[in-house]
């Protein structure tokens, strides 16, 4: 008992407790685990879908279509609350699970997107969204068009 309170009288206090914190961060880098606190467990995978996710033969591969123009916080939460499960569903299909997030819109003039919307519509079933919101507080409404959606290839 002696010896700890000798460390923390002295000037030593602070290289153990650097040594603790690099411990704990190497130790949570390679165990890494998530808590769902949540009562209906939304943040967890179910048993059913870790197997599929572990069992998959060849690579799968999924397009998010996003938006990158400003958008409201709720339209931003969204898109990391997606990423954050394709990241969660990637750790139980290692390699065979790729993901990429893609604007339709980057790029083109309003006569390609308006073709890019409809090959959407056409090929996978998304068509736009209207969006009405100010980029900022103050700011005028501003309407925007927003295809989200997901492929699965």
């Amino acid at each position: 008992m002696k010896s700890i309170n000798k460390i923390w009288s002295s000037k030593l206090w602070w290289l153990f407790l650097l040594i603790l914190v690099v411990a704990v961060n190497l130790l949570a880098s390679v165990f890494h685990t998530r808590l769902d606190l949540t009562k209906e467990k939304r943040y967890t995978l179910s048993n059913a879908s870790k197997q599929l996710l572990r069992n998959l033969n060849e690579p799968v591969t999924i397009d998010v279509f996003v938006h990158k123009k400003n958008l409201p916080s709720e339209v931003k939460k969204l898109e990391n609350s997606i990423a954050e499960f394709l990241l969660n569903c990637k750790e139980y299909a290692r390699n065979n699970l790729q993901f990429r997030f893609l604007n339709p819109y980057e790029g083109l003039i309003d006569s390609a997107q308006t073709r890019m919307e409809d090959s959407l519509n056409y090929f996978y079933g998304l068509y736009p969204s209207v969006l009405s919101a100010p980029e900022k507080v103050g700011d005028e409404l501003e309407i925007s068009k927003l295809i989200h959606g997901a492929v699965v290839k």
